[in-house]
């Protein structure tokens, strides 16, 4: 709207934003922790599996280096499947109208989860008359390790591209407390490798626009003012991981 962003100030009740009009003059608003909460009727059409809203997602899998984005966003929708028996066999079929991805990049992607032991794949066929694989069991291989919290509606939302969500679930994961992130446009434009910040901006109003993240500002001044950027991000917050104060 043309404000700037001038201050994130935590408090009790939330966030209290500082900014500045296009006439200069200073103003605040407040964005209260509710606010910044998905609520149960966004997960109604998401509700996958077991009564389960979000999915659990390593951190190494997010992080890693050798699987692209689409092979991650592959790997999270496949387990948002996952049973008791942590197992999980969505359709390849079911995949596709996910992702819009063809069948065949679908199944190249799953090959490379398998390839470099992300996932293991037990390949079935559904009907005799189709020489494709349209189903698979898939088994997934859970270490002891950090994990994010990803909702499914950002997961199997189809108003997003896949640099959109896996930008998101990439700063959710930057999330150590609360809704609020704080990192350096080197490290966002080093996950997307991309060198273009106009990308960069393009992305961030997107998520922006949706919701996902309500304001976001510069955190320095003078010559380093292009350096890092703060977000408040929507998110899954459980009570027991909420902030009630902090200074």
């Amino acid at each position: 709207m043309g404000n700037k962003v001038t201050k994130v100030q935590q408090m009790y009740e939330g966030y209290k934003i500082a900014f500045k009009n296009n006439e200069g003059k200073e103003s605040c608003y407040r964005i209260f922790y509710e606010l910044l909460n998905f609520t149960q009727s966004e997960f109604e059409n998401y509700n996958k599996v077991g009564g389960y809203y979000a999915v659990y997602i390593e951190n190494y899998v997010l992080e890693a280096k050798n699987i692209s984005h689409k092979d991650k966003l592959i790997y999270i929708m496949i387990k948002a499947y996952i049973n008791k028996h942590k197992v999980a066999f969505p359709s390849i079929e079911h995949l596709e109208e996910c992702t819009g991805q063809s069948h065949t990049t679908i199944i190249d992607s799953i090959n490379n989860l398998v390839s470099h032991g992300y996932i293991k794949a037990e390949r079935s066929r559904r009907r005799e008359n189709d020489k494709r694989f349209n189903h698979n069991n898939y088994y997934f291989n859970l270490y002891d390790s950090s994990v994010t919290f990803v909702p499914f509606c950002v997961v199997f939302s189809i108003a997003l591209n896949i640099t959109e969500k896996m930008l998101y679930i990439f700063l959710l994961q930057k999330v150590k407390n609360g809704y609020m992130v704080t990192i350096t446009i080197e490290e966002i434009m080093k996950f997307l490798n991309r060198k273009d910040k106009k990308t960069l901006k393009r992305l961030l109003d997107s998520l922006k626009e949706r919701g996902l993240i309500f304001t976001y500002y510069k955190t320095t001044k003078g010559p380093e003012c292009e350096k890092a950027v703060c977000l408040l991000l929507r998110r899954i917050c459980p009570p027991e991981l909420q902030i009630e104060y902090e200074d």
